[in-house]
């Protein structure tokens, strides 16, 4: 199933957890995205480095840098990404870190969620397909 927004973007999906990973990479690719993936912070700013991404999902805590100072490298390296985290810890620890001036998602999160706020953050980003 293509996306119904006709959307063709590259995302890079940040987790240390396999199983999450798998699951978003799943979706994505049926929704007609392409995904590129990273273990780790190092690893995101490796691929963000050669490879054209239109938009990054990655986990607040993850080896390395956590998301939110990932966000902030991957500002000044690519200003115009927009980024997403998530994060399966508590809400008032995800408070805690201030996370609330970013897109956020919590998991387990719901399909049709992620979906919509990826086509929200993609929206004008990236090309429109046929």
């Amino acid at each position: 199933m293509r996306d119904q927004n006709n959307l063709s973007a590259r995302i890079l999906i940040v987790d240390d957890n396999p199983l999450c990973i798998k699951i978003l990479s799943r979706l994505c690719s049926k929704w007609g995205f392409e995904t590129v993936t990273a273990n780790n912070s190092q690893q995101a700013l490796d691929t963000l480095s050669t490879t054209s991404i239109d938009l990054v999902v990655s986990d607040i805590y993850i080896p390395g840098m956590d998301g939110l100072l990932l966000s902030k490298k991957i500002k000044e390296m690519s200003p115009s990404t927009p980024l997403i985290l998530t994060s399966g810890f508590e809400a008032q620890e995800i408070e805690s870190k201030n996370v609330a001036k970013r897109p956020f998602i919590q998991k387990p999160y719901i399909p049709s969620e992620m979906h919509e706020l990826i086509v929200n953050q993609l929206h004008g980003k990236v090309r429109k397909t046929a």
